[in-house]
């Protein structure tokens, strides 16, 4: 065997270590514990005396944390839900700040808060209720 092939050998065997080793890692840390907050705001410039409008839709994205949450309690949940609500506003608020026009085809900033609750709160309600059903999985696998 070959001086260069060896050296070959122990980089590829380096190499399949240091991704598995990543791979392993990521596996034990777990998935990203966040519910997405997404806000949108639809606009059509103004084009100066043309006769159509172009319309665009502008979207901003806030993840909201839980990984601090116990999720299987009352209190833990409520605190998630509160986080969704806030940063909905937080986010349009910020949308609202820099792009701050108004026409006919925007939402009203509430409408714009109430969608993005909304849409937050399906995944929001998908990550308590995982939550629940682990716990209690979890306690039927080894009750005290």
């Amino acid at each position: 065997m070959t001086a260069v092939s060896r050296f070959t050998q122990i980089s590829l065997a380096a190499l399949a270590l240091a991704f598995s080793s990543a791979i392993a890692l990521a596996q034990a840390e777990g998935p990203l514990q966040e519910v997405e907050i997404t806000a949108f705001k639809t606009v059509a410039p103004s084009n100066h005396g043309a006769t159509w409008r172009q319309v665009e839709t502008i979207q901003l994205s806030r993840g909201v944390s839980y990984a601090d949450l116990d999720l299987t309690t009352e209190s833990g949940a409520a605190e998630l839900r509160q986080r969704v609500r806030n940063t909905a506003k937080e986010v349009c608020q910020q949308l609202q700040r820099e792009h701050p026009f108004a026409n006919e085809t925007d939402l009203p900033f509430g409408s714009c808060v109430e969608e993005a609750i909304h849409d937050a709160m399906v995944e929001t309600n998908a990550v308590i209720s995982a939550a629940e059903k682990a716990r209690a999985e979890s306690t039927e696998a080894h009750p005290q």
